[in-house]
C-alpha cells in the first residue's frame, strides 16, 4: 500500500470509528474520543464538530475551549481561536502556548503572543494562607481533615499507614489505628459528627497501605470513632461483589445521615441514622470519578464533585441530578475536595494545572457559578493538595499530601521527604448569596 493510500485508509478507518463512538445517544466521553480520533486522522472539520458536541453537554469547559482554539486555528478562523484562548486564559490554568505547533498560523500574530503570555502568567504563584501546622512524619500520605469544635482537635486520615491522626490546639500528634481493623486498609475521609461524638471515617484495602494484601482487593467499608474515648464505635463494610469498590469521599449531614461516593463505580451511598447497612442514592454509573460530597446550607441538596465533569447537585428527596451551571471561563474540573459556605463552594483542585484551591461564588438558586478566585494556586508548598474543612471563617486545607510520590504500581516512594502541613485561609465573616441576575467574574 503507497503511503497516500495508507492515509486515505486509516482517514477511512477514523471515519468509522468516529461514527460507531458518536451515536445519537452517545455520552460526552464517546463524542470526545470521536473528537480524538477525528483530529488523528487529520480531520479537523469533524474534530471541531465532536468537540462541539462534547460542549453542549459540558458546557465551556478549559480543556474544550483549549481544543475549539486549535481546531479553529487549524482551519484559519483567527477570531474563534482567539475568542477560545481568552476563555482558557479567563479559567486560571496555564498552557504553553509557543510549544503548540496547532498554533503555528498564529504565532507571529500580536494578539495571539499577548494571549499566550498572559496564559503563561497564569503558572505565577498565588498564595493567600498560612502554615498552621506540619506533621511529624512524612510517610502519613495524608488525604482528609476533620475539626471537632468540642475538644478543637484536627484529624487527618493517612492513606499509607491506615491511620488517623488527632492533633490538639498545641500542635500535639497522636495515631489512631484500628484494634480490630484488618492491617493494610488506607483511611481515606474524615468528617466529625459532634452532636453524637463521632469522627467518620472510610476505609478501603488498597496497595497504597502498609500491610496490604491482595485477599482484601475490593474490601471498603464506614469506621466511626468515638470522640470520647478514641476507639472505633463502629464499623460497616460495604457487601463484597467482586467488583471494584472504594468508599471515599464523605461528608455528614446534620441529622447524622453519612453521604460517601463509590469512586470506581460511579455511585453514592448513604447511612441513614442508626441503620446498620448502608443504601444507594445514586447508583452504578451514575458519575464518572465522583469525589467530594457537601451539603447544602438548607440540607435539601448535595453537591457532589465529579472529577471529569464538573459539580452535580443532588435533590435529596427525590435523588434527582442536574449539574451546576456556571459562567464561561470557570474551570470546574479536577476537584477532589468541595465544601459548601453560605453562598459559596470551596474547591480543592488537584486535577487542574496548576493545582489550586478555589472559591467559586453562587447565584441565588445555588445552582449556577458566577465568579471564581484562587485561595492558593501553583505554590512550591501547596504540592498536590486533597481536602480541607471549614472552621468559621477559616478554611484548613491538606498540602504537600504526598500523592506525587504514588507511583503507577499505588506504592509510596520511600526517601527522604519534606512532611505534609496544614495551611489556613481566611475567608472573612460574611457571605451574601449573589444577586441570581449577577454576571460579574472575579479571577485572579
Amino acid at each position: 500500500m503507497t503511503p497516500a493510500l495508507r492515509g486515505a485508509g486509516w482517514a477511512a478507518l477514523a471515519s468509522l470509528v468516529v461514527a460507531v463512538l458518536a451515536r445519537a445517544d452517545s455520552t460526552w466521553v464517546d463524542h470526545y474520543r470521536a473528537a480524538m480520533a477525528a483530529r488523528a486522522a487529520g480531520d479537523v472539520t469533524g474534530f471541531r464538530d465532536q468537540l462541539l458536541r462534547v460542549r453542549d453537554e459540558l458546557g465551556d469547559q478549559p480543556g474544550v475551549n483549549y481544543n475549539l482554539a486549535c481546531a479553529a486555528a487549524r482551519l484559519g478562523d483567527r477570531a474563534e481561536a482567539l475568542r477560545r484562548l481568552e476563555l482558557y486564559r479567563a479559567s486560571g490554568l496555564v498552557r504553553d502556548l509557543a510549544a503548540d505547533s496547532d498554533f503555528v498560523s498564529l504565532w507571529s500574530d500580536p494578539a495571539f503572543q499577548s494571549l499566550a503570555a498572559r496564559i503563561r502568567a497564569n503558572g505565577d504563584s498565588i498564595g493567600t494562607a498560612v502554615v498552621d501546622h506540619r506533621f511529624g512524619r512524612a510517610d502519613l500520605l495524608t488525604e482528609d481533615l476533620a475539626y471537632d469544635p468540642v475538644t478543637r482537635r484536627f484529624f487527618a486520615t493517612s492513606v499509607h499507614r491506615g491511620t488517623v491522626v488527632a492533633i490538639t490546639a498545641d500542635g500535639r500528634e497522636s495515631e489512631w489505628r484500628d484494634a480490630d481493623g484488618r492491617p493494610g486498609w488506607s483511611a481515606f475521609a474524615a468528617c466529625v459528627d459532634a452532636p453524637r461524638r463521632l469522627l467518620w471515617t472510610s476505609v478501603a484495602a488498597t496497595p497504597t497501605a502498609e500491610g496490604y494484601s491482595a485477599a482484601d482487593s475490593g474490601r471498603t467499608g464506614l469506621v466511626a470513632w468515638d470522640l470520647r474515648t478514641g476507639r472505633v464505635a463502629r464499623r460497616i463494610e460495604w457487601p463484597r461483589d467482586g467488583r471494584d469498590r472504594l468508599l471515599g469521599d464523605l461528608t455528614v449531614a446534620g441529622d447524622g445521615t453519612v453521604y460517601v461516593c463509590d469512586s470506581p463505580a460511579g455511585a453514592v451511598r448513604k447511612l441513614a441514622p442508626g441503620a446498620d447497612a448502608m443504601t444507594t442514592v445514586i447508583a452504578d454509573g451514575g458519575f464518572r470519578g465522583p469525589q467530594t460530597p457537601a451539603v447544602a446550607e438548607d440540607g435539601r441538596r448535595l453537591y457532589v464533585a465529579d472529577y471529569s465533569h464538573g459539580i452535580a447537585v443532588i435533590d435529596l428527596a427525590s435523588s434527582r441530578t442536574s449539574w451546576v451551571g456556571f459562567a464561561p471561563g470557570l474551570a470546574l474540573q479536577g476537584i477532589d475536595g468541595l465544601y459548601a459556605r453560605g453562598g459559596e463552594l470551596i474547591a480543592v483542585q488537584n486535577g487542574t494545572r496548576p493545582a489550586r484551591v478555589m472559591r467559586f461564588r453562587l447565584d441565588a438558586s445555588g445552582t449556577r457559578i458566577v465568579s471564581g478566585s484562587a485561595i492558593e494556586s501553583g505554590t512550591r508548598r501547596l504540592g498536590e493538595p486533597t481536602h480541607g474543612v471549614i472552621v468559621g471563617s477559616n478554611f484548613y486545607f491538606l498540602a504537600n499530601t504526598g500523592w506525587n510520590r504514588v507511583g503507577q504500581d499505588q506504592r509510596l516512594a520511600t526517601g527522604p521527604a519534606d512532611p505534609p502541613m496544614i495551611l489556613r485561609a481566611h475567608l472573612g465573616y460574611g457571605y451574601p448569596r449573589a444577586s441570581s441576575r449577577s454576571s460579574s467574574r472575579s479571577y485572579r
